[in-house]
């Protein structure tokens, strides 16, 4: 095995580590944390969730500034900073003495978790990969799930015996472990500065002859019918995160149709499941039929998992419902950066990605209130299952619509 053959899963195997910090530690560890935080600073649930809010929105709102950094500051740099915003913050927060404190330090976390998210992870993949991107960028963030699975157990167990404040230190140092190390051991602006070359191109010619061919896109970008493809983009990322809002609301959805408590739970946890082994089948896929037609596929299979959930009302249904809804995180997370590296230049690559899940999360802070918000005034979750329902639709025929054209400009 030579160093070239490594190397490129050596880095795949750092982004694992971005993307468990950048967006499981913060997001698992806050539904464990919020209960004994409530109960330790005397307040209740709703004041507490409020940091979270905050905390999400900075990381959304701060990824069409990282996508501005990238290509100006070293990605080394950038991930180093973000590991220190986010475990600095998260150490500082063990001592909070109120939630006015969380909610200072919340945008700091957040603009921490953008800087090692996900357009730095993609980033770092596009450079590396010329081949086998899909399956690289499947593996990294079905680590996310993975990871979030696992720490949110630990989590627990930790609160439980230590309390809630070694819970966030504990969160700080697992930031710096994950983060530093991998970013400045691991972590390159590029393969030539190496000596290597991308996974997947055969030597340093063919990988500098695409080097150009994308520097030479980028200079015809704007007539190139990009702003058409930010556009659809945009209104796919709006639909994902609208289908993302109701695997919030999977626990109470069990409930209200009978369900045990626990079975609301196995829901959860096979959504879980869903989202981190249908990260890896969709980059597989990808890198045989395109990220284009594998979106589309995925979104009828959420579109399966929506009928499952909402027309079985029988527990194994429910689960195998459960298990596909999960695949719609696929779609964001892999297929949409995917479809990104496809179809646009480099320059227009990074900020696309960022103005997309700035989309995504907006729509999907909206849907988790409205869901439940209309569940408290109309007793049911006919509104949560049909908005998601019409947006899987939509991203179905979305994608479809842009295989077909490249099938027209094929046979023309």
């Amino acid at each position: 095995m030579t160093k070239q053959n490594v190397y490129p899963w050596l880095v795949t195997a750092a982004c694992c580590l971005f993307a468990a910090a950048g967006l499981s530690v913060i997001s698992s560890s806050a539904a464990v944390l919020m209960q004994p935080v409530a109960e330790g600073l005397g307040v209740g649930v709703g004041a507490v969730s409020t940091y979270i809010t905050i905390c999400t929105l900075s990381i959304a709102l701060a990824g069409p500034l990282v996508a501005r950094l990238v290509g100006r500051v070293p990605l080394r740099l950038l991930l180093v900073i973000g590991g220190l915003l986010m475990g600095g913050a998260l150490t500082l927060m063990s001592r909070a003495g109120s939630v006015t404190t969380l909610r200072l330090l919340a945008p700091v976390v957040g603009i921490g978790a953008a800087l090692v998210g996900p357009v730095t992870i993609n980033t770092i993949l596009s450079r590396w990969f010329q081949k086998g991107l899909g399956i690289a960028t499947g593996i990294a963030f079905s680590f996310s799930g993975v990871a979030g699975a696992v720490i949110s157990v630990a989590m627990e167990r930790l609160i439980s015996s230590q309390g809630w404040r070694a819970g966030y230190a504990v969160n700080g140092l697992i930031e710096l472990v994950f983060v530093l190390p991998a970013a400045l051991i691991v972590v390159r602006e590029s393969p030539a500065s190496s000596g290597l070359v991308p996974h997947g191109a055969r030597d340093a010619a063919e990988a500098a002859e695409a080097s150009a061919e994308a520097s030479q896109a980028d200079a015809v970008s704007a007539t190139s019918g990009v702003s058409d493809v930010l556009i659809r983009l945009l209104a796919i990322g709006g639909c994902i995160g609208l289908a993302y809002g109701l695997n919030n609301h999977l626990a109470t959805y069990a409930l209200s149709c009978g369900f045990a408590a626990q079975t609301g739970a196995l829901m959860m946890s096979a959504c879980m499941v869903g989202d981190a082994t249908s990260k890896i089948a969709f980059g597989a896929l990808a890198d045989r039929i395109g990220p284009a037609r594998s979106s589309a596929v995925f979104a009828v299979l959420l579109l399966a998992g929506i009928a499952f959930v909402w027309a079985g009302h029988a527990q194994l249904a429910a689960l195998v419902g459960s298990y596909l809804l999960g695949y719609v995180y696929a779609i964001g997370s892999v297929g949409v950066p995917l479809f990104c590296r496809e179809r646009l230049s480099q320059a227009a690559y990074a900020p696309a990605i960022a103005r997309t899940n700035l989309v995504m999360s907006l729509a999907n802070a909206a849907a988790i209130s409205t869901y439940g918000v209309l569940y408290d005034r109309m007793g049911s979750y006919l509104v949560g299952f049909a908005v998601p329902a019409l947006a899987g639709a939509l991203i179905a025929i979305l994608f479809a619509h842009f295989v077909r054209r490249d099938n027209k400009q094929c046979q023309a």
